[in-house]
């Protein structure tokens, strides 16, 4: 979660495997 705050958000309503295709640049 780095430098992407929304993301520890969206890993609250959508699934890991989607957030890390979502967020492909960020590592978590």
């Amino acid at each position: 979660m780095a430098g992407h705050p929304s993301k520890c958000a969206f890993r609250l309503v959508i699934p890991d495997a989607f957030t890390e295709i979502h967020w492909s640049g960020d590592p978590g």
